[in-house]
């Protein structure tokens, strides 16, 4: 299958291996990285005369465009089925095609662009694409509902088929045919008109917001209060911080990014780039202002961002700070998101709707602009799409009032929500790095009142050994002899810090502010340039704090055992001792983690015997298991004897924060509980890859297993494990006994090992798992253990074996997607606990399953 699991250039190397690009006016395609938008992705059929009629239809999926070639064209009657040919993936440039291919060239005909808009998917794309099954909701201008994409069984993998499938809506209409409409849906014209210049799409496409500008007609059709004005000089509005979503529906939401805020600037052909204090930018992006120089219009002012995507659809403003500086190559994206001038035309009284519908308009009609995206949203339903965001890892929300005009600097109009508080903070001092790391330990951190530097703590997580390098040689370029801060560290931090002049601006992540004003948990991002140090104040929210708001109540847990939810006095001696040595985390950050996620990590621990990883001298020193007491243990960590075998186990928080003081990485607990030590409570699978085996085929084979155990009437849950594999786990009612339990999960091992032995082995033998997944059924025996659910691991990322649910389980995730400084971010979005119905799950495993797996 074309581009599956690869490359982008080799997803184009048949692409380009077909075609001679100095004959054909197709476009060669640059090299995108494959990440997910802010929009929806693009679809679009073309309409293709070559030695026979047909129609090319293609989705953006993976960075690329997945193609098939139907002969018939779409089908538009429901349940109407169309052979489609699969294709090899053309580039993203493509979609934007119309032309006439020259005799002699692979495909010679001629090309017009007959339906575009864009399509959702209710799953991930490309897994859809990987299973043969698609299921698409289109938004085109001429085809508007919902079509399924499956690929035939037997014969040629390149078959499909196209079927129209019933839609949710009331409305039975029936789309046109395509040979009902023989013009370009982009430019008007019809095969026969390719060598004449583009003319007004047909009167009769049914979208409005499709049709392009041409720039000489475009503003008789501006909104009755757009005003004729000279070009200003803007600044962007400013969105005022709030902690929670507005409801109703007189509210747009989009997701909030983490890049540069920048107005992009159209006089003529002449292209500028300012940020929010007018600096002029243009010079810093070549590329984008290149491709905004294509905007269909003579003259305008768009708001928007640059960013740089990661692979799973967030902002990595690092990053994008990174290939500012050219340390690393990265794709930079302008998505844009507002339009407050247009054609000589004031548009800061039009009603926001309005100016995004032609501002998305105006993208349309522009071409080769494969990195300028519009920014869309949502109206209403703001609560429900901040959940989803916080659960993604995005930073939050912005909320804009649909009746309200642009104005410039801060304003209520605009409201934004934060998952992740993340905020600038001028630097104004360094303390001295300790272990292994190089050039500063933590930068020492604060904000202007008045005129007044006012510390609020210090960073010391978040840097890649480039930023630690250029970032202390900034720093000693700008050491002064006294401290910058009127109100300032704590005489024990002083005593140790190198002074600067506050001159740069660090952009940190954290989860609150402490009573005292200080940053808790704080992560360092990146250096911003886009702002003067004074501009820095302290950004407080207008209502309730989120935290209060969003921590799920325990009375949602009514079925889980209970813990103590007091802040246990618990004393750790050297708090400052690092634990995790990459992101310099100390006992009291792991001491304070905990506190945080109590409600969540207790039920899985209180009353079970304890088998308990130590690293006194954190993730990079020595490290040893522990099962049995020691006299060094306090009291909150308890003993008893289980036959002649004396446990460790835990009854409260104080236990649990007793075990980070004795330097406890990663926490182990039984299968069963002290009250009932010989009957199991759960079952769990470790799914452990072996060599070569890529996380995706780990994600179906969980997902098997699943379905296996649903066959016997049996629930499981997933969890990421925080190391490499994924645990799936089955909540049991305590009645069968430790043998009858460790013989169930061995049938099951055995049985999937032995219909699928190219995919998974029930055997520990290390050279016979090369390519297959160890399912590993060893842990559900008398004594043996798995890791707690929310307990670190002792790894260098600081990550955190997780429970999730069944539908989060993707290719999207990895076993150690969340750590320490992210988790908490996503237990605070959370509305219900992933593992709804864990703790009330009554079911048990009998002979009669044993024999079925054995048959």
């Amino acid at each position: 299958m074309a581009g599956s699991g690869s490359t982008l250039d080799s997803a184009l190397e048949e692409y380009r291996r077909k075609r001679e690009f100095s004959g054909t006016p197709e476009p060669e395609g640059s090299v995108r990285k494959r990440r997910k938008r802010t929009s929806a992705p693009r679809f679009v059929i073309q309409k293709h005369a070559a030695r026979r009629l047909h129609y090319d239809f293609r989705l953006e999926i993976d960075g690329v465009l997945k193609s098939w070639a139907i002969p018939k064209g779409p089908s538009v009657e429901i349940g109407e089925k169309r052979l489609a040919v699969e294709t090899e993936d053309h580039p993203l440039d493509y979609a934007d095609f119309e032309g006439v291919i020259p005799k002699g060239h692979y495909g010679a005909g001629r090309v017009i662009v007959w339906d575009t808009g864009r399509f959702h998917v209710e799953d991930d794309a490309l897994e859809g694409y990987a299973r043969g099954k698609l299921s698409v909701e289109l938004e085109g201008s001429r085809l508007k509902g919902r079509w399924s994409l499956v690929r035939t069984k037997g014969g040629d993998a390149k078959q499909w088929l196209l079927i129209k499938s019933r839609d949710d809506s009331d409305s039975e209409q029936t789309p046109p045919r395509p040979d009902e409409d023989e013009q370009s849906i982009i430019s008007g014209r019809g095969f026969d008109e390719l060598d004449q210049p583009e003319r007004a799409a047909p009167s009769e496409a049914p979208d409005a917001s499709k049709v392009p500008y041409s720039s000489a007609e475009s503003t008789h059709d501006l909104p009755d209060e757009a005003r004729q004005a000279p070009f200003p000089e803007l600044k962007p509005l400013i969105p005022q911080l709030v902690d929670e979503v507005p409801k109703g529906d007189g509210w747009l939401h989009e997701l909030k990014l983490d890049g540069y805020r920048l107005l992009a600037e159209k006089r003529g052909d002449e292209i500028r780039l300012f940020t929010r204090n007018r600096n002029d930018w243009t010079a810093r992006f070549p590329d984008l202002t290149r491709q905004l120089a294509e905007l269909a219009c003579d003259n305008a002012v768009i708001d928007g961002e640059v960013v740089v995507y990661n692979s799973d659809g967030t902002t990595d403003f690092q990053a994008l700070q990174n290939a500012l500086k050219d340390q690393e190559e990265a794709e930079l994206d302008f998505v844009a998101f507002d339009l407050p001038y247009f054609e000589d035309h004031d548009l800061t009284r039009v009603a926001l709707p309005e100016r995004k519908a032609l501002l998305s308009r105006l993208l349309d009609a522009s071409r080769s602009m494969p990195n300028v995206t519009l920014g869309e949203g949502i109206v209403g339903q703001g609560e429900a799409l901040m959940e989803k965001v916080c659960e993604m890892g995005v930073e939050g929300v912005v909320s804009k009032r649909l009746d309200a005009r642009y104005a410039s600097g801060k304003q209520s109009s605009w409201l934004k929500t934060k998952c992740i508080n993340n905020d600038e903070f001028v630097i104004g001092g360094y303390t001295e790095p300790q272990g292994e790391r190089r050039h500063f330990g933590s930068l020492l951190l604060g904000y202007y009142e008045g005129e007044q530097l006012i510390y609020c703590g210090r960073v010391g997580t978040g840097f890649s050994a480039k930023a630690l390098s250029s970032l202390g040689a900034q720093l000693r370029d700008l050491q002064c002899e006294s401290s910058p801060f009127q109100r300032g560290p704590e005489r024990d931090i002083s005593r140790l810090a190198r002074w600067v002049n506050p001159e740069l601006i660090a952009q940190v992540h954290y989860t609150t502010w402490t009573r005292d004003g200080r940053l808790r948990h704080p992560s360092f991002q990146g250096l911003r340039e886009d702002k003067r140090p004074r501009q820095v104040k302290r950004d407080i929210p207008e209502r309730a704090s989120m935290a209060s708001r969003k921590t799920p109540s325990s009375s949602s847990r009514t079925a889980r055992p209970s813990s103590s939810k007091a802040s246990p006095e618990v004393r750790l001696t050297s708090p400052d001792k690092i634990l995790f040595d990459k992101h310099q985390l100390t006992k009291q950050d792991l001491a304070d983690f905990y506190q945080d996620i109590g409600d969540w990590i207790m039920p899985y621990l209180v009353r079970r015997p304890l088998s308990l990883l130590r690293c006194p001298d954190g993730d990079t020193g020595e490290c040893f298991f522990q099962k049995h007491p020691q006299s060094t243990f306090s009291d909150p960590v308890r003993t008893l004897a289980i036959e002649d075998e004396e446990v460790l186990y835990i009854e409260d928080l104080a236990g649990l924060l007793t075990l980070v003081q004795y330097g406890v990485l990663e926490i182990h607990p039984w299968g069963s509980t002290i009250d009932d030590p010989d009957r199991p409570d759960s079952l769990t699978f470790d799914l452990d890859p072996g060599p070569g085996i890529a996380w995706p085929a780990l994600v179906e084979a969980a997902k098997i297993l699943r379905n296996i155990l649903l066959t016997l009437g049996l629930n499981s849950f997933a969890k990421l494990s925080g190391s490499k594999g994924v645990h799936v786990v089955v909540p049991l009612t305590p009645q069968a006994e430790w043998r009858e339990a460790k013989s169930f999960a061995k049938a099951i091992s055995q049985r999937l090992a032995r219909e699928m032995p190219d995919t998974f082995i029930a055997t520990a033998t290390k050279a016979k798992r090369h390519e297959r997944i160890f399912i590993d059924y060893l842990r559900n025996s008398k004594g043996a253990t798995s890791v707690a659910c929310y307990s670190t691991r002792a790894k260098g990322e600081a990550s955190v074996a997780v429970p999730i649910r069944w539908k989060e389980l993707s290719p999207r995730l990895t076993p150690a997607h969340y750590r320490i400084d992210t988790l908490r971010s996503r237990l605070g979005s959370l509305r219900s606990d992933p593992w709804k119905g864990y703790w009330e799950c009554d079911q048990t495993i009998d002979h009669d399953m044993l024999e079925a797996l054995e048959s």
